[in-house]
């Protein structure tokens, strides 16, 4: 990009040389729309698009999700430098007329939108794919017997989060990693709280669907406390309900049956679900 953009800098000066007062803004105006369809359209939309039909492909490989990440890395810095160059180089010569100056305008806004709902078109789909495949490592590696624990079997338990746990967590960070890379602002703050939400609720099911007995409500504790401190770092609004519903759901093993009419609250168990259901 920093030559095409020296090309197109190379142009517009030789444009300033040979151009008639009257006609300057007219030509610099052509030299740009046509470096903007080249570097727009052809090859920072493309290459989006291309990223976004692989990830639509895609399943819950990972290699899709990273190589979409990478794209719109790299498109924002293509579109900053592009920006710069429009302020700097471009800009000053189409004032000398507001319609063209108008004109160049509404094409680099339509440009740039079109841009836009790809990358987030991508967004929602990559969002989509990181839910199924958190939800996948969970279901291949939690056993059965993970939180099903006898007597015998709690008195060598390690005081450590599960192989699912640990391998959950990981990816979680990764996705955390891509996320702060690819994206800043207010779009790194709203889709990384998004995906974090969306981890929570798929963490809650997961936890919800697992044989417990009293004695694997410890493991069970263990591999909350690591979901959580995970969750913590996707600085998610309403983290103190995710956290608090989390909770719940691996205390409530540890009461007798007994006394578990008393011990139930209905709003703790319903926070993830009801957040889940509002989104929609």
């Amino acid at each position: 990009m920093d030559r095409l953009i020296s090309y197109s800098k190379e142009s517009l000066l030789r444009c300033l040389k040979i151009s008639e007062p009257g006609a300057l803004a007219f030509n610099v105006q052509r030299l740009y729309m046509r470096f903007l369809q080249h570097t727009g359209r052809e090859y920072i939309h493309s290459a989006v698009m291309e990223a976004l039909e692989e990830l639509k492909s895609s399943g819950d490989e990972e290699s899709p999700c990273i190589h979409f990440y990478a794209e719109v890395f790299m498109s924002n810095t293509l579109v900053q430098l592009l920006q710069e160059h429009y302020d700097e180089d471009v800009l000053p010569h189409l004032q000398l007329s507001v319609t063209v100056k108008n004109e160049v305008e509404y094409a680099r806004t339509k440009v740039w939108k079109e841009l836009e709902s790809k990358v987030q078109e991508g967004l929602e789909c990559l969002l989509r794919c990181c839910v199924h495949r958190l939800d996948s490592l969970l279901e291949h590696y939690q056993s059965k017997t993970d939180f099903k624990l006898t007597e015998k079997m709690g008195q060598n338990l390690k005081e450590e989060p599960t192989l699912a746990c640990r391998t959950a967590c990981s990816y979680m960070n990764s996705q955390l990693d891509y996320i702060s890379t690819a994206l800043d602002g207010n779009n790194l703050i709203s889709f990384r709280s998004e995906m974090g939400i969306l981890f929570s609720s798929v963490l809650h099911h997961h936890l919800r669907r697992n044989p417990v007995t009293r004695i694997g409500s410890r493991q069970i504790r263990f591999d909350i406390q690591a979901y959580l401190k995970v969750l913590h770092s996707f600085e998610i609004p309403s983290f103190s309900r995710i956290e608090e519903t989390l909770q719940f759901t691996g205390e409530i093993y540890r009461v007798p049956l007994e006394n578990l009419r008393m011990f139930i609250h209905e709003y703790p168990m319903q926070t993830i679900s009801q957040r889940s259901e509002e989104r929609r």
